[in-house]
């Protein structure tokens, strides 16, 4: 073999072990720093190639756990949130421990995670790939700034692609065993956040709740973690709370009580105080302002920001806001900086530039009423198929849920009802409520129209679920036409506006990429909410025509009698051609 041949292939036979890792260190918003691992490319395209790992993780997902395929976060910490909203308005005793690890990634033992990869029959050639990636040297960047080589004998790279397997791997066999022998506690874990939650008279949730506490510390010892003094103790009782965290000091096991606490980035709390159950979702909403600033600016050159509104900034203001409601306060915040992105500026009738901009089940608010019910029911439905002995206690406290927020004596409006609900429950009364639903039950509601809808076991999406979620999503467009009808020349929109009929060539333009055309629509169409000499009132300028020079207008004037309106047809065409021209004069 000829050297320009061999030398090539000495070189891709390399041990993985010799590709260097970079460890970028990042700042957190909490302050602080962690790191972020780059692995070597050619790794990273050898882990896509495969589906070993996946199919091995699809055969060895326990109970236990809450991520994986088809799961997510989000409905985990619902899940919980749910229990505990319900749980407050029953005889029962609860007790939530949320475990936490020190240093989780950085300190696995990689003997033990070896161990336990033979025990469990992982995929022995992506076990022997990762390995000598997860041990190979690293180097620590910082600003531009690269340290020297470090060996190390333990912790696995949180940027790996096998990483959540990995950990799937190392907690198997004691969660199952933890869920065997606590069945009443038994653990859910999401990657390495674990939850415990357990239900019943004051002395059994207490039992059943510190042995639980106890078997998890040890099993964390003999897979050689170290529990953080971070784990936190939630209980319907404060008092249970302080002395279970009293009772395991003894043992030195520290845990930290308190009302509400962070369940993967949701609040969770038996507490009836709104307040202090928003606390997490009202950080979010603050720590977004920057994203949604940067959104602004660019709006200013491009009308493409709204996109980036719709994909990142409307998520990170209002992830988890299912879970615990959003006042009207806020969501006019996150309204205005939807309108920024959308170049609409001020003065202008926001509810419906929005419904143009965003479309009227994009519009931000829409877009929550139907996050909020599509949750619910996947929350909703797995009980149904189950049967699950959780519906019998959800039964009970739904008439409590709006007893207590007093929605049967008053007339519940959005900003009341919202500034109170502390649960994805209450949060679905509300809307119901407010929009003249009857919410008879969990899973029974009648519109007004007077339609009873009802959950089954075979309701699945995508088709039943959307018709009712379009059907509360109509009854809020009809809610806000009044609203939008005591704006100048809005009489007509008092009952509804036909959205199908308004933006139909809008989708043509956008299905067409026409995008200078589909602005300058989108632009008549918002404007056409207000007539200048309103915009010009609320700009405090005078009230002359751009058009004409005629000063003191109204709106007769800039609808009906500006001179500039009775130009012929024919002009009107070649003016918005040669409009059209020059903001697209690529094409002809």
């Amino acid at each position: 073999m000829s050297d320009a041949i061999e030398k090539p292939l000495k070189k891709m036979a390399q041990p993985i072990q010799n590709l260097i890792n970079l460890n970028a260190i990042l700042g957190k918003p909490s302050g602080g720093t962690r790191t972020v691992c780059k692995t070597p490319m050619i790794y990273r395209i050898t882990l896509r190639s495969r589906n070993t790992v996946a199919e091995w993780e699809d055969l060895m997902t326990g109970d236990f756990d809450t991520s994986g395929k088809g799961k997510s976060a989000l409905i985990a910490a619902a899940y919980r949130g749910l229990q505990a909203e319900i749980y407050k308005y029953t005889e029962e005793q609860v007790i939530g421990v949320f475990h936490d690890f020190e240093k989780f990634f950085d300190t696995i033992d990689l003997e033990i995670l070896m161990q336990k990869a033979l025990e469990h029959n992982f995929p022995i050639i992506d076990l022997a790939l990762t390995m000598q990636q997860h041990m190979a040297p690293r180097i620590i960047q910082c600003d531009g700034f690269c340290s020297r080589t470090i060996i190390t004998n333990t912790s696995i790279l949180a940027g790996c692609k096998h990483s959540v397997a990995l950990t799937r791997l190392l907690f198997l066999t004691g969660m199952k065993q933890l869920s065997i022998e606590n069945p009443l506690a038994a653990p859910q874990v999401y990657v390495y956040d674990t939850a415990m939650i357990t239900a019943g008279d004051k002395d059994t949730t207490l039992t059943n709740m510190a042995k639980a506490i106890k078997d998890f510390a040890k099993m964390s010892s003999k897979l050689g973690l170290t529990l953080s003094t971070k784990g936190v103790i939630v209980a319907k009782l404060p008092y249970a709370a302080r002395h279970l965290v009293q009772d395991l000091k003894t043992l030195g096991i520290t845990y930290n009580t308190a009302e509400t606490t962070r369940d993967l980035g949701i609040d969770f709390s038996f507490s009836r105080k709104p307040k202090i159950r928003k606390c997490i979702l009202k950080q979010r909403i603050q720590k977004s302002k920057g994203t949604l600033n940067r959104i602004y600016r660019i709006a200013k050159v491009t009308r493409r920001a709204r996109v980036l509104f719709s994909g990142a900034g409307y998520s990170k203001s209002t992830w988890g806001q299912q879970a615990s409601a959003i006042t009207l306060q806020e969501w006019s915040k996150i309204e205005v900086a939807a309108v920024n992105a959308a170049s609409f500026g001020k003065g202008r009738c926001r509810y419906s530039a929005l419904c143009i901009a965003y479309g009227p089940e994009g519009q931000p608010f829409t877009r929550a009423i139907k996050e909020t019910f599509i949750l619910w029911f996947k929350l909703i439905l797995p009980l149904i198929k189950q049967n699950s002995p959780i519906l019998i206690h959800i039964e009970e406290s739904w008439n409590q849920i709006y007893k207590d927020m007093k929605l049967q004596d008053t007339k519940i409006t959005l900003e009341k009802g919202l500034a109170r609900a502390d649960g994805i429950a209450a949060h679905i009364t509300v809307i119901l409520y407010s929009l003249q639903w009857k919410p008879i039950q969990y899973d029974t509601w009648e519109d007004p129209q007077g339609n009873t809808w009802q959950l089954h076991a075979d309701f699945d999406r995508p088709f039943p679920m959307m018709t009712v979620i379009h059907a509360i999503i109509d009854s809020y467009h009809e809610y806000m036409a009044p609203n939008a009808a005591k704006h100048f020349d809005g009489a007509s929109i008092t009952g509804a506006i036909a959205w199908e009929t308004t933006l139909a060539h809008n989708q043509t333009l956008k299905k067409k990429k026409k995008f200078p055309e589909l602005a300058i629509l989108e632009t008549i169409q918002a404007g056409a909410c207000w007539p200048c000499n309103r915009v010009n009132d609320v700009l405090d300028k005078d009230t002359t025509c751009a058009l004409c020079g005629q000063q003191y207008t109204d709106q007769w004037h800039t609808y009906w009698t500006c001179p500039s309106l009775q130009e012929s047809e024919d002009e009107a065409i070649t003016k918005s051609q040669k409009l059209i021209a020059e903001l697209n004069p690529d094409k002809k």
